[in-house]
């Protein structure tokens, strides 16, 4: 959300690239996202291409999907093959 010219609120969506710290963004990060309410959260492994997403119920993340190479998200009603 938008007030006064300042963006309120957590995202929608949020994509992460690993690199580094793989168990910082695959568990304390996701916890965040999950607790301030995203509701799409994409992880995406450059290294196989290997693509994890999750969903909000509204309370907890939901494993959606792990593919190679394909991002689907239910948030966007699209697929993306890279």
């Amino acid at each position: 959300m938008v007030k006064d010219g300042r963006v309120k609120g957590a995202p929608d969506l949020v994509v992460e690239v690993l690199f580094g710290n793989k168990k910082h963004d695959l568990q304390v990060k996701k916890h965040l996202y999950e607790t301030f309410g995203v509701k799409e959260y994409f992880i995406i492994n450059p290294a196989d291409k290997e693509v994890i997403t999750y969903y909000s119920d509204g309370k907890k993340f939901i494993l959606q999907d792990s593919k190679k190479a394909k991002l689907k998200s239910k948030l966007l009603h699209k697929t993306i093959s890279f």
